[in-house]
Order: C-alpha cells, then sequence, then structure tokens
C-alpha cells in the first residue's frame, strides 16, 4: 500500500516569485511589529485572489514606520513624512475603508478586504544584508480599488533601444576642398 500521496509537480519551490503585473488581494492580516532594527511597522499578508500567477499564494508587505530617531513612531510628524505610512493609507483606502484617527479600528475593517495591488519584481541589491544580494522578490509598487483595473500580467519589459549613429560631421564651412592627388 502506497503511503501519502501529494502533488509535487504543482507545489512551488521556496522563494519562487510571482510574475509582474496587476492582481486582486484578500488581505489577510495586519500585525503590529517591530523590524529587524527595532523600528515599529506593520507586517502585512496579502493573500492572491485574483491575477495572471498564483492563486492563494501570500505575498508579505512591511509597512515600517518608525525612524532612526523615532523607533516607536510616536511623532505625528514621523507618520506625516513617512513613505510606508502613505503606501499603508492607500492600501487601506483602495480597499474601500475609511482612513480615521483610530488605526486599530482601520486595521479591523481592511482584515478580510480586498484590494487591486501591482506587482514588480526587484534584485536585492544587498545593502541591507549582504547574503540576500542578487535575490529577486516581489514588490507591490501601488495599490488600486478592485475593479479599476484589469488584473493580468504585466506587458514584457522592452529592451534598451540602441542609440542612433552620430551623424557625421559636415566640413567646416571654411576648409578648403579636397585637392587631387597628383597623377
Amino acid at each position: 500500500m502506497p503511503g501519502r500521496q501529494w502533488p509535487v509537480d504543482t507545489i512551488r519551490d521556496v522563494g519562487m516569485t510571482v510574475q509582474a503585473g496587476a492582481y486582486i488581494f484578500e488581505i489577510e492580516d495586519i500585525e503590529e511589529t517591530a523590524s529587524g532594527t527595532n523600528k515599529f511597522m506593520y507586517k502585512t499578508t496579502l493573500r492572491i485572489a485574483e491575477g495572471p500567477d498564483g492563486i492563494g499564494l501570500p505575498l508579505f508587505e512591511n509597512f515600517v514606520i518608525g525612524t532612526d530617531t523615532d523607533q516607536d513612531a510616536l511623532d505625528p510628524d514621523t507618520w506625516s513624512r513617512s513613505i510606508a505610512a502613505g503606501r499603508m493609507k492607500q492600501m487601506v483606502t483602495k480597499a474601500g475603508v475609511p482612513a480615521s484617527e483610530d488605526l486599530d479600528a482601520v486595521i479591523a475593517a481592511t482584515t478580510g478586504q480586498r484590494v487591486g495591488g501591482i506587482v514588480t519584481q526587484e534584485v536585492d541589491d544587498g545593502k541591507n544584508d549582504p547574503k540576500y544580494k542578487g535575490n529577486v522578490r516581489n514588490r507591490i509598487s501601488a495599490f488600486f480599488a478592485p475593479g479599476a483595473r484589469e488584473t493580468g500580467a504585466a506587458p514584457p519589459a522592452k529592451a534598451p533601444a540602441k542609440p542612433a549613429a552620430p551623424a557625421a560631421k559636415a566640413a567646416p564651412a571654411t576648409a578648403k576642398p579636397a585637392t587631387k592627388p597628383a597623377p
């Protein structure tokens, strides 16, 4: 009698990315935590609901709000200057949740909602941790309201155009005409 069976050919390898494109996600979880450098952040789990690849797979988005000078993000100016806070606000509002001062209520209302996202791929430069240099990762570059655009793969990247050959320079107007070689 054979042992437990598993669909080995359909299981993705760990660390694989999904293709770039427009997706619809279910916002599964938003957890208040700290980054590896002890900065206040929200770790968000978004599960792919619609799109060109990876239906059912999670993508993770970390919104690091804290800074070197305000690790706990207690200063309202930290939030106002934070790109991550702006991205988180975009996710929340595009999911159809009204933004309000009560962040705990906003997070509770956002969990379980759907939101669109533009997934890109980036190569880790190793700046934060050299062991990850060269790894390809998915990133959500922007959020959109479901129905605002179609889901699908991003068009293939175009090869950079070759620069046109420089035009031949005309002889200066004061140049003497070329002489014929002697016979």
